[in-house]
């Protein structure tokens, strides 16, 4: 299932910005953004319109 989608990447905030991610739960699809921590964690957030508003996962490769 592809989850996180047509991110850009910035190389001044080093970061993806501007995709979408898919909410399998509610069937639906919000804005994102990514990046990745000092510890090597991906932080992907999912928002509606304002990134304060959003809900951020973490992610550690395995």
């Amino acid at each position: 299932m592809e989850v996180l989608r047509d991110l850009i990447y910035d190389a001044d905030t080093n970061s993806w910005e501007d995709g979408m991610i898919y909410d399998a739960k509610h069937g639906r699809d919000w804005n994102a953004s990514a990046h990745i921590d000092k510890n090597g964690f991906l932080k992907a957030k999912g928002y509606w319109h304002f990134k304060f508003i959003g809900q951020t996962m973490t992610f550690r490769r395995m």
